[in-house]
């Protein structure tokens, strides 16, 4: 009979653990857009989500943020359980004096209401650096999910801004599963140390617990064998931003094998490119790397960047041609050079292109290092310095921790496959709706960027000598290494001859000089005898009766990719760098 109850207890608690577990880890998350900020807002009164599309802006704005529009906001999203469940609001900073006063409901009903702490009312971009964070959990009955059809609704009825990271819903598990299964593991303890007791069984029970215990982990570290080796899991990172590792010589690296919420994957080396390139060069393959900052990583898909296009151009070719991706987001021609130097010459290229963007490369180059990474975001080295581990939650270790596993990866990716589908097809949208041209598109032009030399100041004429020492050191390395070498000069928008660049032109005050700074850079580049190519004027031509640029950026799209792309293989052909039976092929751009 005694053993009868004791399996009886046992099985009950079996059960009650495997209820807890599952419901711990049975999550549905909606995920901050970083896309849908308070412009999205102003036009806007409402937002749906569903299990479906589980995207969410990232701002939820008040009555009193005039900026969207001086009315309560609301963001609506679908529950799937019937069961008590608990919603976790994960917020990433607020107004520093007005956070949101938000109430949460359910099927229409007030469940509950909340203020956002106060936090640092700092931009976005400083929101998940110096944000101050704060979370916010209640409990909805089931009464209220019976049907199967619940949404839960965040309402805006006070304050100012607030920005969300995520909202976590998970079902909870009753109080009397919980209190039985507590019971019953007590239960059984206190009744097996008993016997052990009364029979003397110390010695033969640690032996028994100590093998069951190591049996576990052999069959944990088993099926962690065989998920990393026939099926790995890359880790979802929601944003990129957060995607980045330190360096020791370069400041900062992107992580090897991400997912994240964007499409911008990585590869096994921390590149944005298939993982079929081995690290060995193949026999009979003409290989090209493409150094570069976010212009050459490109914020189309992959298959639309420069790189990968110049790959399709030259993909008839009697000889194969692979041009492998190193662009890297927030690169200047100083981690470059390093990046080449340490990690890009392993890949035996013939042919390394340097693409510089004339928007941004050359202030970049004045200091080095300048940034880092910790905590997976980018952050400048003096900001760095003054973080601490302590800073890191406990949360946090832990899930940096789960996430070196594989077995980790694989049982939780689908809480993450609805949002990754979502954000694609959201980023995909977000693209072509940059493609439309309007006259607010271009960007004004900072600093002395396409000034007149004669007219520059001190600490651009500073950085503009100190990017071509940077460059230099690249044709210094082929000589030694024996690469060819090619600079790429990528203009920016506002050199464009479209009707939009030419009304920012006009309106700009000043001694400008469109044609600055690639005239002067270039013929700095060519008395040191570095092979220069400047895509202005193709550029120019070809971007007088379509868009190149995404409209208010300074990134190309994708057609802006495939004219840089055309252009560079054409240069590279009649240079005579490549070798003979290299060909430059018609493409269009990969419809997404």
């Amino acid at each position: 009979m005694k053993k009868i109850i004791l399996f009886a207890l046992t099985a009950i608690a079996c059960f009650g653990s495997g209820q807890l577990i599952y419901f711990n880890l049975a999550n549905v998350i909606y995920l901050g857009e970083m896309q849908m900020k308070e412009e999205f807002w102003q036009s806007r009164e409402k937002f749906i989500a569903t299990l479906d599309s589980p995207i969410i802006p990232i701002q939820i704005p008040g009555p009193m943020d005039s900026w969207a529009g001086s009315q309560p906001k609301e963001i609506s999203m679908q529950v799937p359980y019937t069961r008590s469940s608990a919603i976790t609001i994960n917020f990433l900073d607020s107004h520093e004096s007005s956070p949101t006063k938000l109430a949460v409901l359910v099927n229409g009903s007030l469940l509950d209401s909340t203020t956002v702490k106060a936090g640092s009312g700092k931009t976005h971009p400083l929101w998940w650096k110096v944000g101050i964070k704060s979370s916010y959990t209640a409990m909805i009955p089931g009464s209220l999910l019976k049907q199967g059809k619940a949404t839960v609704t965040l309402r805006s009825i006070g304050g100012s801004w607030s920005a969300i990271d995520r909202v976590v819903i998970k079902q909870v598990s009753t109080k009397l599963v919980t209190v039985l299964t507590v019971v019953c593991w007590l239960t059984v303890f206190v009744w097996t140390i008993l016997y052990v007791t009364k029979e003397q069984l110390w010695k033969n029970v640690g032996i028994n617990v100590a093998l069951t215990v190591c049996a576990t982990i052999i069959y944990l570290l088993a099926l962690e064998a065989i998920i990393r080796t026939t099926f790995p899991q890359r880790e979802f990172i929601p944003r990129l931003r957060i995607a980045y590792q330190p360096e020791s010589e370069i400041g900062f690296m992107l992580k090897p094998n991400v997912v994240t919420g964007l499409g911008f994957n990585t590869n096994d080396y921390g590149l944005r490119d298939y993982n079929h390139y081995k690290m060995r060069k193949p026999p009979n393959v003409y290989r090209v790397l493409a150094v570069g900052d976010s212009q050459t990583f490109s914020v189309t898909s992959m298959e639309n960047s420069y790189p990968k296009l110049m790959e399709r151009l030259l993909s008839k070719s009697k000889v194969k041609v692979e041009v492998i991706n190193a662009g890297i987001p927030g690169y200047g021609p100083d981690e470059e050079y390093f990046y080449l130097k340490k990690y890009g010459l392993a890949f035996n290229p013939d042919l390394v292109t340097v693409g510089i963007s004339v928007s941004n490369d050359i202030t970049d180059s004045l200091h080095h290092p300048v940034n880092t990474a910790v905590d997976g975001a980018l952050v400048s080295i003096k900001e760095a310095r003054s973080m601490t581990k302590r800073e890191m939650s406990r949360k946090k270790k832990r899930l940096m921790f789960l996430n070196q596993f594989h077995l980790y990866r694989f049982l939780s990716s689908r809480n993450y496959k609805s949002i990754i589908q979502a954000q694609e097809s959201n980023s995909r949208i977000a693209r072509k709706k940059m493609n439309k041209v309007s006259t607010k598109c271009v960007k004004t032009v900072g600093g002395d960027l396409h000034k007149n030399p004669e007219n520059h100041n001190k600490t651009w004429r500073a950085a503009f000598n100190k990017t071509v020492v940077w460059l230099v050191k690249f044709q210094e390395l082929s000589k030694e290494r024996g690469f060819d070498l090619i600079i790429v000069l990528i203009p920016s928008p506002v050199q464009m001859d479209n009707q939009e660049a030419k009304n920012l032109q006009m309106t700009l005050q000043g001694d400008y000089q469109w044609n600055e700074p690639q005239q002067s850079l270039a013929s700095e580049l060519k008395k040191a005898g570095l092979n220069v190519y400047n895509a202005l004027s193709t550029m120019k031509n070809q971007g007088k009766n379509k868009a190149l640029y995404y409209c208010g950026d300074t990134h190309l799209n994708e057609q802006g990719n495939l004219v840089l792309a055309d252009g560079i293989n054409k240069w590279i052909l009649g240079s005579g760098i490549a070798p003979y039976g290299v060909r430059n092929d018609k493409i269009e751009v990969v419809a997404k």
